[in-house]
Parts: C-alpha cells; sequence; structure tokens
C-alpha cells in the first residue's frame, strides 16, 4: 500500500508596506526580530524581506515559508520625506534616556513577563535605562568602563549621527543613490542599538565574551532564553547547529551579523546600507559553516 506523503505546514508571518512619497517601498515583519527591508520597486522589496527572513531564520535554500502581506499607502499630506514607521518622532529629540522614554510612553505591555517571546527594542531602552539610574552615569559611558574598555573595542562608541567624524561610515538607504540615514535614526544611539564599531572590534567583542574578561557568567546569562522554544537568548541567537552563535543587527542605513561556529570560526559582515550584509553573510555562512 502507498503511503501519501505528508507536507509540512509552512511557518507565516506577516509583512507590513509603506510607500513613501519617492515610491520607494519599505516592508517589516513584526512576528520576528532582524527583518526588515525595501527596495524601489514592490517586487524588490518581496524580493529583498524573504532574504532577510532566510537568513535571519538560517533556513535551507529548499525551505519555504508564507508570507500575508498588509499595506499602508498614505498620501502626500500623511507622510513626509521621513519614512513614518522608521522614525515617529524628531530624531534630535533621541538623545538620552529622557527622549526615548517619553517617546515610548502610552504604549501599552503585550504580555506578562516569562510567558511568551517577542523581539521588542523598548526593553533594551527601558534596560538601559535602569542602569543609568544604577549606576547614576550615562549608558554610553557605563558601557565604555564596563564592556568596550575592558574588550579592547578601541574604535566603538556611541557618535552623534549631526556630528560624524570624518573616518565614520555614512549610512545609505539604498546601495544606489545619495540618500542617507540622518532622518531615520535617533541622533544618538542607546540601550536598543545605534554604536558605530569595526570588524575588528566585534571580534574583541567575542573574545572577551569567552574568556571572561566581561565576567564570567556573561556569554552563559546572553545565550539563557527567556521562554522554552525561544530561538533568541538576551542578547544572542541560538542556532539549531550546537554551539553556533549568532549577534545581528539592522536598521535603515546599517546591517550587521556575525556568527561565531563550536570550533572557534568566526565572521562578521558590517555594512552601511540597509541589506548590504546578508548577502556575503550568506555567502560566509555556508562557507564557513561547511568547513567547521
Amino acid at each position: 500500500m502507498n503511503k501519501r506523503a505528508t507536507k509540512t505546514p509552512l511557518a507565516c508571518y506577516g509583512a507590513h508596506y509603506i510607500v513613501d512619497d519617492n515610491g520607494a517601498w519599505f516592508v517589516k515583519v513584526a512576528d520576528i526580530p532582524g527583518p526588515h527591508s525595501h527596495g524601489r520597486t514592490i517586487a524588490a522589496a518581496r524580493k529583498n524581506i524573504r532574504e532577510a527572513i532566510a537568513l535571519v531564520l538560517d533556513l535551507n535554500d529548499d525551505a519555504s515559508f508564507d508570507l500575508t502581506e498588509t499595506f499602508d499607502i498614505p498620501n502626500r499630506e500623511q507622510l513626509d520625506t521621513v519614512i513614518e514607521y522608521v522614525m515617529r518622532v524628531p530624531v534630535h529629540t533621541l538623545d538620552g534616556s529622557a527622549g526615548y522614554m517619553a517617546a515610548l510612553d502610552g504604549y501599552q505591555q503585550k504580555f506578562a513577563p516569562g510567558t511568551e517571546f517577542s523581539y521588542c527594542n523598548s526593553g533594551y531602552v527601558l534596560l538601559a535605562t535602569l542602569l543609568e539610574r544604577a549606576t547614576g552615569m550615562p549608558y554610553s559611558k557605563v558601557i565604555a568602563d564596563k564592556v568596550t574598555g575592558p574588550a579592547g573595542m578601541t574604535r566603538t562608541e556611541f557618535l552623534r549621527m549631526d556630528t560624524l567624524p570624518g573616518d565614520a561610515a555614512v549610512g545609505y538607504l539604498f546601495a544606489e543613490g545619495l540618500r542617507t540615514n540622518v532622518l531615520h535614526l535617533p541622533v544618538v544611539g542607546f540601550g536598543d542599538g545605534g554604536a558605530f564599531t569595526t570588524v575588528a572590534d566585534v571580534h574583541n567583542l567575542w573574545s572577551a565574551l569567552l574568556d571572561g574578561r566581561l565576567g564570567h557568567q556573561a556569554l552563559t546569562t546572553m545565550t539563557t532564553l527567556p521562554v522554552p522554544d525561544a530561538s533568541y537568548g538576551m542578547g544572542m541567537w541560538l542556532d539549531k547547529n550546537p554551539g553556533q552563535l549568532t549577534m545581528e543587527g539592522m536598521d535603515a542605513g546599517v546591517s550587521f551579523r556575525s556568527t561565531r561556529f563550536a570550533d572557534g570560526s568566526t565572521f562578521s559582515v558590517l555594512s552601511n546600507t540597509s541589506d548590504g550584509a546578508w548577502p556575503m553573510a550568506k555567502h560566509l555562512a555556508a562557507l564557513v559553516g561547511d568547513n567547521a
């Protein structure tokens, strides 16, 4: 008797698209952290977001998933040159904990702590604010004293977007053109990201996490699951392959992925465009992973 093959149900994610005044499409996926993308056409945005999801979830080329799509196409009066979903408050007000907390005011808690998992940058803002109150120092000073200093990350700093030094890379929204991210990100980064760094400093961070310079429990804490079956620890992606860890970030005009394999092999890709890191990261993941 022949048995009928049973197909594994496809994972389904929700993608939300917004078009700006210039006709560029921006898309984000709220179900999983990381995948946010855009394109000059909706077809390009669809292609880019699927590649971003596959990379974040570390899918094989033959793996597939479904997307349910929603669209927000405001008129010119509803949307200025700043892309609405990227920044909903004036960027110059986000220069410290007071500005960030004001921007978060009024949002309800999604669920009781410890019951579910949902990536949320607001949580990192709250943690940074608590860190400032506990130490009596600005967040950037605490990070310099407790993290980047001990790790030897001499080229990592929270720079102001409106006073970048000449050797800092400018972030571009697209690989083509000169449209930058200066109006799309906070003027100064905070607990949810925004530091300027280098590939060498990222590798110094891995070394410091592994040799205990940042505390012997730091890496253990970062790889502790907040709830069962989550794929993200407390600041670290946990791969299905034992011992493989990933740090990743993306925003308008910047993308970053760094993966350490069980044998110690490590690659890091930093890009000053929103999607620039993904093709090279995918190539290196296959190249290094096959030999790890």
